[in-house]
């Protein structure tokens, strides 16, 4: 796979998390295997937080003050955690009562959708204009290999 920028690898392994969420749902509605989806999802969430945090969120945070990036960066930070609270209600429903898992789950699944769309069409074109073509670029290559090494194939 060859990477333009580091805007356009994330938005691939948005792809790649959105199938991961589509395969976790499968998996509640048949009740086969759904903690090691959910545990799947979960690593390749981390690594995908990882590398929203290294090429992206610190490359914006060494930028002059701005109240633009500020918001911008206080937004992101937000919703990941609003993601990772309905990560683990998803996790407690799981192990306890089987009639929330698929109201966690869509929860979730509903969540992570909007912000992955508010990411791409709000955040993605901001910081391309924060941080210039080259430098997303470059970004890009970065974040493939480190993608490349810490990927964990399940």
């Amino acid at each position: 796979m060859t990477v333009t920028n580091v805007i356009d690898f994330l938005v691939r392994d948005h792809e790649r998390l959105a199938q991961m969420r589509l395969e976790m749902g499968r998996s509640i509605t048949k009740n086969m295997l759904v903690k090691d989806k959910v545990k799947e999802y979960i690593r390749h969430f981390e690594l995908h937080e990882a590398l929203e945090e290294k090429f992206l969120i610190s490359p914006i945070e060494r930028l002059r003050e701005n109240k633009e990036k500020n918001d911008l960066l206080q937004r992101l930070t937000d919703e990941h955690h609003k993601i990772w609270d309905l990560i683990g209600q998803l996790w407690e429903a799981i192990n306890s009562r089987r009639g929330f898992v698929q109201q966690a789950y869509f929860d979730l699944f509903a969540y992570t959708e909007s912000h992955i769309r508010e990411e791409e069409q709000v955040f993605f074109p901001k910081v391309s204009k924060l941080l210039g073509e080259k430098m997303i670029a470059d970004l890009g290559e970065k974040a493939q290999k480190y993608y490349e090494h810490y990927h964990v194939q399940v």
